[in-house]
């Protein structure tokens, strides 16, 4: 390079190469003033084509192809200080099988420093020797007007236009890849979100949206679609308003995909826990209403929720039912026995340290209270069926009681009934049953169904 003085202008030229290279060349070029014996304005040009970044940087997770192209510029001066505006453009990283183009905004004016990202798209690869800029395609916007703004008291700002989380999920996903709870993809869009934040008062601004937010996660965690966020918050907790009508798959909880009609309701956040506040989710079938908290101060999250349970059905049950809360031995005879229920409703308690298999639940883990109607059970094969049965049921820890006020057992009229399972990983049943009068033709037809083992086990020990 070279160095120039003409009175009170110096300007600087020159290029720079990595050590041990010749191919990544960045030239730069620098004009300053001087003024009174001290430097009051400045400058200066930095510009580069195919600067292979792993030259110049050590960035685990960036591939060795990966380059950079940079044109920037920045004037500054004592009174205004300055500011840098640049054009990047990188290829070559990781899956993402297109160039980011990116246009930034560095500035620092009455002790404010400001990062902006004006725009960062994506021009796909070329495809038959034509790019999608080749073929006057539209570039796929990533982020539209990102600032970051931070004040020398310590306050921070933060607004942005939009931002599509599917490229900017594959673009880092090398550095998190291995985490057990990265999700495999992500997709959706962040909306006209603005934060502030100050270091003596936390959070004192949120709003915004993220739409159509969807993730994929590993069996033992819930992937979600169809999802949209609003951002508000709650003196300085940060509170998420969920809409949209968001489809659930939980491999390891539940058989099927769950799709959601209508969810509301707030779910507010802190450091260390999540306070859920009447968040409603109403799949069509099933209507329900949440409310507690969810902590994470151990490794497991602890769960504390009351879930007021307004309508289920009607349904085949089976669909819904939870496959790590219930025992094995309980799950096929559930699943095998419990075909309809018309309608039901109650509440359900849960005070529990996330993940619990059945063996490990306890008195006051869980508690519900639930009222049926409608309820038909085929409990055991070549057995007259339970049909419409109605009454109360209630569950603690693994136990199981239910008292029944009506209901048909093949064609006999049962009055009333009483049932009691004390663990539901053995599923022996205390079952007491009441018909009242009735005709001698309809007991004896019931008895007549009954299997002849049965009969022969009963009686063989009067013999």
């Amino acid at each position: 390079g070279d160095v120039q003085r003409r009175g009170q202008e110096t300007s600087v030229r020159g290029r720079l190469q990595p050590v041990g290279f010749d191919s990544s060349t960045l030239e730069f070029s620098l004009l300053l003033e001087a003024e009174n014996q001290r430097w009051s304005r400045g400058r200066a040009w930095l510009g580069g084509e195919e600067l292979r970044i792993r030259q110049w940087l050590d960035i685990p997770g960036v591939p060795e192809n990966a380059t950079l192209a940079l044109q920037a510029w920045t004037n500054w001066d004592e009174a205004t200080e300055g500011r840098i505006d640049m054009d990047l453009s990188l290829a070559g990283l990781n899956d993402l099988d297109a160039t980011l183009d990116a246009e930034l905004l560095i500035s620092r004016a009455q002790r404010t420093t400001q990062v902006e990202i004006i725009s960062l798209s994506k021009t796909e690869s070329q495809v038959g020797g034509q790019s999608n800029r080749q073929k006057n395609e539209p570039n796929k916007s990533l982020i539209k007007g990102l600032a970051v703004a931070r004040r020398s008291d310590q306050s921070w700002a933060l607004a942005l236009d939009e931002m599509q989380i599917e490229p900017v999920h594959a673009l880092i996903s090398p550095w998190f890849a291995e985490r057990s709870w990265w999700p495999s993809s992500a997709s959706g869009r962040l909306v006209s979100i603005m934060a502030g934040w100050r270091m003596d008062a936390g959070l004192h601004r949120l709003s915004g949206n993220l739409v159509d937010l969807e993730w994929r996660l590993p069996d033992r965690f819930p992937s979600l679609a169809n999802l949209s966020l609003t951002l508000g918050l709650s003196g300085d907790r940060p509170v998420l308003m969920p809409s949209g009508q968001p489809q659930v798959e939980w491999a390891s909880m539940f058989k099927e995909p769950i799709i959601i009609k209508s969810t509301s309701g707030r779910a507010l956040l802190s450091s260390r826990a999540v306070e859920l506040q009447g968040l409603e989710i109403d799949t069509g079938l099933v209507r329900g209403t949440t409310d507690g908290w969810l902590y994470f101060a151990q490794r497991k999250p602890f769960v504390d929720l009351f879930i007021d349970v307004a309508k289920v059905g009607p349904l085949d049950p089976r669909r819904f039912l939870p496959q790590r809360f219930i025992p094995p031995k309980a799950d096929q005879w559930l699943n095998r026995s419990l075909t309809w229920v018309e309608s039901a409703s109650g509440h359900v308690l849960l005070s529990m340290q996330a993940g619990l298999k059945a063996d490990q639940i306890r008195r006051g883990h869980i508690e519900a209270e639930v009222a049926l109607a409608g309820v038909d059970i085929d409990y055991f094969p070549q057995w007259p069926a339970a049909s419409d049965i109605s009454g109360d049921a209630r569950f603690i820890g693994r136990e199981l009681t239910a008292s029944i006020s009506s209901a048909n057992l093949g064609e006999l009229a049962l009055s009333s009934a009483e049932l009691s399972l004390a663990d539901l990983r053995q599923p022996e049943l205390d079952l007491t049953l009441n018909s009242g009068p009735r005709d001698a033709a309809s007991v004896t037809e019931l008895l007549r169904q009954i299997p002849i083992e049965v009969w022969q086990r009963s009686l063989m020990p009067m013999r």
